[in-house]
């Protein structure tokens, strides 16, 4: 809904380009193109709920159907609506609608150009005027926030974003003002880059259109290439993007390779090997991380050839990225103490990122929390300081991850909605903290809160747009769950395969894949389907040539391990769920991973009860029991409750039991996990029959038949 109301503020926008031209404030358009403009605000009217996608689509829709100055038009209202910044330009603009109405009070045949009361522009112009009137200042300020996030949410993939956090490369292209070719190429830099300053949308087509004269200037010149293959970068035109790369390395290559003529052409080598770090990244993200890592040494030796240390540290930033084991540790440390001294934006910038980079990997060698903190914490403050948003929101990511893995859940969730309340953050990592966020309310049974968080991620980040896979996967992987946990195994097998698809277009998402298959089979109880699945998991990430990137992959190699000890466990084989559930324990002290070591030690509390070893069940559960009520989920904590009733029937306490298993009930009744809560009520019952509480124990029945899957009245299977 909020989309559509600044969709309708993009409209009056146009009306008003319209009268401008019309009436001959500016310099006017052709009749013609006035028509056609005309047309566009009719149609946009009538139909808003088809062009309130974001502005960066309804300027494309404009300039499509405009033939002759349509990206002019385009432009003009973008600029109309990129101006729209403060409270008080709200006030300017709809005083200018004002006057443009009482202008044209009388009637006129032509409605298209007129405002007269009975016609469609008329009727827009009056209701919209008579609905910011009535708003408050308050309303008016979140009026101007739904418009500016309208105009964010574009199709635009920054050169940063498409680097994969890289760096911020780009500015050394703008090396190349001190060759001959700098006005037109300061020009061209122009078109290219002031969208991202400003947010705005950007289109290929455009930007062909406005480069046009300007690159005819570079025709021959390996630049004009090198120029679209930013353009394209910055629309998400990645196919485009590489087209021109290679085109651009057909031309320039031979020049790079010959010493003479490199000697010659040096500034050209600048950006031969910076596009060299460009093609990395587009392997990189598609996943093609040999030929990614090909490219990076190619870079770096043109870049040692020409004694260009800024791309040498780019270049490491890479390499840091894609190794593994001890020279990832290596590289780490290396890239961080070779971006120290340099008090460059630049410098500072990949400074900070290489403190991100060393704090992943402190996490990986289990270092101490604090130490990997402290270091979190240091970056941060150095692309605040800067204004670095992207490098920012990165940090904050990074810290909710950490925190969450080592047991805060509270601060965990503190850095998602700072990060969403910091409107320049990158827009990546605002859609994740969206996802995180919903991700957290779920687990702790507050479906409605999780459902307004989606609903806002949709309206940010509309579906098929740039980064809305990540809430919709997010979105599918809890209906996966809830399907699960209300035993509805068909819907749970259709969303299951709508969830493949889309992590399989996340890089690093594989693992939670072959979870979520893993975990629909142990749910039905198939378990050597699961076992299967979570075999040629574990064998594949051990024969696997990849880099482990910020540590979690290492957390989802060991989830991926309690559920091979659980269903080992629910199988009876609890000797064999005993030695895994151990090196579970021990990998997540390693990487002093809180609640999963909480977990594990229920897992382990359950297994020992099975082989009666009462004391020492006793004495994990309680060890266990603190930080899963804390800071666990309310699946956890029903667990933990379950299994510390257990103990207590064990221990001869059966009233305590009794209330321990109510506790478990109603966490897992909060989240809908009707097998569990079948089990809760099961230990419950036998408890009130052993002590002949017949109307207890009957009660406990009752409820328990009611939860069974015949009286499912969704259950498909």
């Amino acid at each position: 809904m909020s989309n559509q109301v600044a969709a309708k503020f993009v409209a009056l926008a146009l009306m008003q380009e319209y009268f401008r031209k019309f009436e001959g404030e500016e310099e006017g358009w052709s009749n013609t193109t006035l028509h056609h403009i005309s047309l566009v605000v009719l149609r946009w009217i009538q139909n808003i709920e088809d062009y309130s996608i974001s502005l960066h689509n309804m300027c494309i829709d404009l300039s499509d159907s405009i033939p002759e100055d349509g990206h002019e038009v385009a432009d003009a209202l973008r600029d109309t609506m990129l101006d729209i910044e403060h409270p008080e330009d709200l006030f300017s603009f709809f005083e200018t609608i004002q006057a443009i109405v009482q202008s044209h009070e009388s009637e006129n045949a032509n409605f298209v150009s007129s405002m007269a009361p009975h016609s469609v522009w008329g009727l827009f112009c009056r209701r919209m005027l008579l609905n910011f009137n009535k708003m408050s200042f308050s309303q008016v300020s979140k009026y101007l926030a739904r418009i500016q996030a309208f105009c964010k949410q574009s199709s635009r993939a920054s050169a940063y974003r498409a680097s994969m956090d890289a760096g911020k490369w780009w500015s050394t292209y703008q090396t190349s003002a001190k060759s001959g070719r700098k006005a037109p190429w300061k020009e061209a830099e122009k078109h290219i880059f002031q969208p991202t300053r400003s947010y705005a949308g950007f289109d290929l087509p455009g930007f062909r259109d406005k480069a046009k004269v300007l690159l005819e200037d570079l025709s021959d010149d390996p630049l004009s290439h090198y120029i679209r293959h930013l353009g394209a970068i910055h629309c998400g035109d990645y196919s485009t993007a590489l087209e021109n790369l290679h085109r651009f390395f057909d031309v320039q290559g031979p020049r790079a390779i010959s010493s003479p003529q490199a000697a010659k052409d040096r500034e050209h080598n600048v950006h031969y090997h910076y596009s060299l770090l460009s093609l990395a990244s587009l392997h990189h993200r598609f996943g093609h991380i040999d030929e990614a890592l090909s490219a990076i040494h190619e870079s770096v030796r043109i870049a040692q050839e020409h004694s260009d240390p800024t791309c040498l540290n780019h270049a490491l930033g890479w390499l840091t990225r894609l190794s593994r084991g001890t020279a990832a540790s290596e590289l780490a440390t290396l890239f961080r103490a070779a971006t120290k001294e340099d008090e460059s934006t630049e410098g500072k910038y990949l400074h900070a990122l290489a403190g991100f980079r060393l704090a992943q990997d402190y996490f990986c060698r289990g270092y101490s929390p604090t130490r990997v903190l402290n270091l979190v914490e240091s970056s941060l403050c150095s692309s605040m300081r800067e204004s670095q948003e992207e490098l920012t929101g990165m940090g904050f990511l990074l810290r909710t991850g950490l925190f969450d893995m080592y047991g805060h859940s509270g601060l965990s969730m503190l850095y998602p909605q700072l990060l969403l309340h910091n409107y320049n953050a990158g827009i990546e990592e605002r859609c994740e903290a969206y996802c995180k966020i919903a991700m957290y309310y779920f687990a702790q049974g507050e479906r409605h809160i999780t459902k307004r968080v989606l609903k806002a991620a949709m309206e940010e980040f509309p579906p098929f747009t740039p980064y809305s896979k990540l809430w919709m996967a997010t979105k599918c992987q809890l209906e996966h769950q809830e399907a699960l946990f209300s035993e509805s195994w068909e819907t749970a097998a259709a969303v299951g395969e709508e969830l493949n698809g889309l992590l399989s277009t996340i890089p690093d998402s594989d693992l939670d894949a072959q979870y979520r298959e893993a975990l629909f089979w142990q749910e039905k109880e198939v378990y050597d389907k699961a076992v299967v699945i979570l075999k040629n998991s574990l064998e594949s990430i051990k024969t696997r040539n990849r880099t482990v990137e910020s540590g979690l992959r290492q957390i989802k190699l060991i989830r991926l391990q309690l559920m091979e000890a659980e269903i080992h466990h629910q199988t009876g084989n609890h000797f064999m769920a005993l030695q895994i559930i151990l090196k579970c324990i021990a990998k997540s002290n390693h990487y002093h991973v809180a609640v999963l070591r909480a977990h594990s030690l229920v897992l382990l509390a359950d297994i020992q009860l099975a082989i009666s070893m009462n004391e020492q069940a006793e004495k994990a559960i309680n060890e266990a029991l603190p930080t899963i009520l804390a800071h666990g989920s309310c699946e956890t904590r029903g667990l933990a409750r379950l299994v510390y009733g257990k103990s207590l029937v064990a221990c001869g306490s059966q009233h305590k039991a009794i209330r321990s298993f109510e506790a478990a009930r109603i966490q897992f009744a909060k989240v809908g996990a009707k097998k569990l809560e079948r089990q809760a009520l099961y230990c419950m019952g036998l408890l009130y029959n052993q002590e002949n509480d017949i109307v207890n124990r009957d009660k406990c029945a009752q409820q328990f038949c009611d939860l069974l899957p015949s009286n499912n009245t969704k259950q498909t299977s």
